[in-house]
């Protein structure tokens, strides 16, 4: 078993199989588990602070089986978390939901390097509605979740999903 260190201050682990660019991601390991990725350039040390210690509130944006989650941390913009769980199956991957726990990894762009490490427990409820959808997702026959996203992308900033969004207690 090929085992992963993640150490803040060292390159992120898993950098070659996450976006390239600059953003935010929702990814799952093979374990079962959830993680998000912050992947900025030139994180000043009040974004650095906010991201270790700032408040988490999620909301979500659900339109019939697509589901886009959000996410915000202390007095930081909203995030965006696209997820579509059918690319891990197309991969051979198999996808299934094992634990509560998701870890956030703050990467340094320029550098790779992981600034900032959290984890946190998701409650039942909250667990639950992720989990529904991305079973109805995974069965669905004309899941289009990128076309979905880009349409919701172009017509709305990300400040204004989250003011749209729905609020969701991740500690219930």
């Amino acid at each position: 078993m090929n085992v992963q260190t993640f150490a803040v201050g060292e390159t992120f682990p898993l950098i070659d199989s996450i976006s390239r660019g600059e953003g935010t991601a929702l990814n799952y390991f093979s374990d079962g588990s959830l993680f998000i990725t912050v992947k900025w350039s030139n994180i000043t040390s009040k974004e650095k602070k906010e991201l270790k210690n700032g408040v988490i509130r999620f909301r979500y944006v659900k339109d019939g089986e697509y589901l886009l989650l959000l996410m915000r941390i202390g007095t930081l913009p909203p995030m965006e978390f696209p997820f579509d769980p059918t690319i891990y199956g197309r991969k051979g991957i198999p996808f299934s939901i094992q634990s509560n726990k998701i870890d956030i990894f703050v990467i340094e762009h320029t550098s790779s390097k992981l600034i900032v490490m959290r984890m946190i427990g998701l409650g039942e409820k909250f667990m639950n509605l992720l989990i529904d959808t991305w079973k109805e997702n995974i069965l669905a026959n004309d899941f289009a979740y990128g076309s979905w996203l880009n349409n919701l992308i172009k017509r709305y900033s990300t400040n204004d999903l989250w003011d749209m969004g729905t609020s969701i207690d991740w500690q219930n």
